[in-house]
Parts: structure tokens; C-alpha cells; sequence
């Protein structure tokens, strides 16, 4: 079967992408991590970026690429699925959503992964990160090696929460696996926080004068119980300031594909519900999940000129990002990403 037409735009706009340097540095051999504020910091300019590459606009192409080195794939999961792209070396490399919001910030790594430029096949196909999934776990390994290369940050490096729809907090010291909890925040450079979703949205926060940063899971759930504004109140105990944070709400469900029950509908205020009455069409109420977690920022003191969200849609886009709902429930992950290179 030939490729939809989605397919075919994003390859032709990711090999303009390939021609573009990258502006993500690589973590130091042997660095570890230490305070962003005591880090010496250069006055170089910033890069410019094509305006056609420029941000997470929903139109342009997915971003930021980098060489990677040798695939050490293991040979039973050599026969990976058509890449979208190639680093030149025989392999794909992640095709990757860059937030705008976040170009001035120096030093800062900080992105959203689709499903392009990974070895994985099937409902999983092809930059699955998700370990908790039923692709095999060598495949899911490579994915994550390839993300750590197009992003200086080894998976060593990553702080990967194992997320339960709840609102705790951790304060991240170090690289690592951490069990129940929804959102992380630390002041350490060298660490990757990382949050996974499929239809649910990573929140991405920073305030690079302060070297702090956040990122958490909100879908219906984490937005119900105010993850986002609690996370930037955990960021303030670090020494970050709401007024100077910036924020990204990574690609999810949209309002239009959103359909919900009385039982969710009524745990959102009503300005975030579209309901039969209102909107001919609809046999149930849709949520319109970007707009609370938007307002949940704006009341926790981000301005709203420094909050920027995805107008893509996990379901609504099929080729380009996993959706839990639209695949019935099988399907790969994705990855926000957020931290200061060491």
C-alpha cells in the first residue's frame, strides 16, 4: 500500500529538516549533574532557525535531528519497519517536535518525540518509548538509544516516571526509574525529565534564569486533580518564578475527538465542556482538555504569552503520533523531554 498523503508531505518537509544543523548540544563524558545556576554561561548569539522549522506549529515538520552512531540494535530486531528518514548511516533518526517557546532559553533540551524514526513494527511502528507496551523490549531499547542520541542525553541520563493518572511530585536528583509518580522538577543539569502519553498531554515547564525545570503528565485525570499548577508550585520552592517560567502542552487528544461521560464531563468547569445541546452532532460531551491545562497555567502565574500549545491532535493525526484511543487501545508511546545540558 502506498503512503497517505500525510506521509509524503513529512517526508518531503524531513528532508529539508536533515539540511538544517542541529541545536541540540550532547552531555559531556563523564559529567554529572550539578546546579544550572552555577554553570558558566556563553553570550553567543542564538541559532536562527528556518521559519518552516520554527516551533511546533502544527504545519511544519517535526524537528531537530542529529547523526547517530552505529545502530547496536540486536540482529533478531533487525527487520524494522521502512524508516520515514535516514541520519545517512543506515538508520532513521527520531523525528522530533521542538516547542518554540523555549528557543531563547540557552543550554535547554527540550522536545516532544512522534512516531517517525524508530525500528518498531506494527500497531507499535516505529519510535515506540514505551517499555510498558507489548513490543518486544529490544526494539523499544533502540527507540530510546536513538532519542538519547538526537538529544545529547543517553537514556542513563533520563528520569522516567512510572505515571499512575494521580498528581505527585518528585524533586529529581538523579537518573532513574521512579515508580507513582506524575510530575518531576529539579534544579540539576545533566538530567532528562521524561514524561510518556498517547493521547494524554506532557507538560513541559522552564524558567532558564533560575535553571529550573518540570514536566508533567496531565490527561482528564491529572488535569481534574491540577498537576500542571502544582508543578510550577514545586518549581517556585526550587527557586523558579512563575512570572519568568515558560510552558509547552505537548500534542493530545483534541476537543473534537475528546467524547466523555456525564461522570467525566462533570469534574471539569463548564467552559471546558461542549455538550449535545450546544454543539449539533455530538451524543455525548467533549472536553476540551488543552484549554483547562492552558488555564491552569495562567492561574498558577505563567503569562500567557510565555505558554505555547500544540494545536495537533493524537487522534486526528494517525501517521504521525501514537493515539490510545484511536487504536483501540494497542499502540506505542511518546515522549516529552525537558533538561539543562550539564
Amino acid at each position: 500500500m502506498g503512503r497517505s498523503w500525510v506521509e509524503a508531505c513529512l517526508l518531503s518537509l524531513w528532508g529539508l529538516a536533515n539540511r538544517v544543523p542541529s541545536t541540540i548540544g550532547h552531555l559531556p563524558s563523564g559529567s554529572g549533574a550539578r546546579s544550572h545556576k552555577c554553570r558558566a554561561r556563553s553570550h553567543a548569539a542564538p541559532r536562527t532557525v528556518p521559519a518552516a522549522l520554527r516551533g511546533d506549529t502544527g504545519n511544519a515538520p517535526p524537528l531537530f535531528r542529529a547523526p547517530l552512531p552505529a545502530s547496536s540494535m540486536p540482529a533478531d530486531s533487525a527487520a524494522a519497519s521502512t524508516p520515514h528518514a535516514s541520519s545517512g548511516r543506515g538508520e532513521a533518526s527520531p523525528a522530533l517536535l521542538r516547542p518554540a517557546v523555549f528557543e531563547q532559553a540557552e543550554g535547554l533540551v527540550a522536545g516532544f518525540s512522534t512516531r517517525a524514526g524508530g525500528v518498531s513494527e506494527g500497531a507499535y511502528r516505529s519510535l515506540n518509548l514505551g517499555l510498558s507496551t507489548d513490543d518486544a523490549a529490544t526494539r523499544v531499547s533502540e527507540n530510546r538509544r536513538r532519542l538519547g542520541a538526537a538529544t545529547g542525553f543517553a537514556p542513563e541520563r533520563w528520569v522516567v516516571p512510572r505515571q499512575v493518572h494521580g498528581d505527585r511530585l518528585l524533586r529529581a536528583t538523579e537518573p532513574g526509574v521512579v515508580r507513582g509518580y506524575d510530575g518531576l522538577v529539579t534544579d540539576r543539569t545533566g538530567l532528562l525529565l521524561c514524561i510518556s502519553a498517547a493521547d494524554c498531554a506532557a507538560v513541559l515547564l522552564a524558567d532558564a534564569k533560575a535553571g529550573v525545570v518540570g514536566a508533567c503528565h496531565s490527561g482528564w485525570r491529572g488535569t481534574v486533580k491540577q498537576i500542571s499548577e502544582k508543578t510550577v508550585a514545586e518549581m517556585d520552592a526550587l527557586g523558579a518564578r512563575p512570572g519568568q517560567t515558560r510552558a509547552y502542552v505537548s500534542p493530545c487528544i483534541s476537543a473534537e475527538h475528546f467524547e466523555v461521560g456525564d461522570e467525566v464531563a462533570t469534574q471539569f468547569a463548564e467552559r471546558f465542556v461542549r455538550r449535545p445541546a450546544d454543539a449539533p452532532g455530538l451524543e455525548k460531551p467533549h472536553v476540551d482538555l488543552k484549554a483547562a491545562i492552558a488555564s491552569q497555567l495562567r492561574e498558577a502565574g505563567v503569562p500567557e504569552a510565555q505558554i505555547e500549545v500544540s494545536p495537533r491532535c493524537t487522534v486526528g493525526e494517525p501517521e504521525v503520533l501514537f493515539s490510545h484511543r484511536a487504536s483501540g487501545g494497542t499502540t506505542g508511546r511518546m515522549m516529552g523531554f525537558i533538561g539543562f545540558e550539564a
